[in-house]
């Protein structure tokens, strides 16, 4: 089955492509798109079952709108306070959360510090290990966002 995209939702609609595209950025009434336009283009979307592609929204955008936080051992009631806090609190702002173990292991977390870069993550909670003194210093000259937790 073809995914969906937003130029289907576009034709079934009979408007154009950034007509839809207004609406479902909530642009609608700004834009001076019709009420009985924007009640259509979001009924064609529910049936459908349209989902945005987040790889284009974080082209347009420069966001992923996700956080990679890594910690020792998610298991230890401590990390996982921190981490349900941490992805409350990310959700209020529309950011979602991607959970890592280090296991403190220096390897592990310079593999997983790879990975969330590699998937453009917005930015870094770390419970650093040691011997991870040279990552951090590669995020700062990367500058990409982190915070450091729980230790020196």
């Amino acid at each position: 089955m073809k995914k969906i995209s937003l130029k289907d939702i576009a034709k079934m609609a009979g408007v154009s492509t950034s007509t839809v595209s207004f609406v479902l950025n909530g642009k609608a009434e700004q834009m001076r798109i019709s009420k009985p336009i924007v009640e259509k283009v979001h009924q064609i979307v529910k049936k459908s079952g349209y989902q945005p592609n987040r790889v284009a929204v974080s082209l347009r955008t420069g966001k992923s709108k996700i956080i990679g936080l890594l910690v020792d051992d998610i298991s230890n009631q401590f990390f996982a306070s921190c981490a349900k806090f941490i992805e409350d609190e990310a959700n209020e702002y529309g950011y979602k959360v991607i959970f890592c173990c280090t296991e403190n292991d220096a390897h592990r977390a310079r593999t997983l510090l790879n990975i969330l870069n590699y998937q453009q993550v917005d930015g870094f909670i770390i419970t650093p290990t040691v011997k991870m003194n040279k990552d951090i210093e590669q995020l700062v000259q990367y500058k990409k966002p982190f915070v450091l937790m729980d230790r020196y």
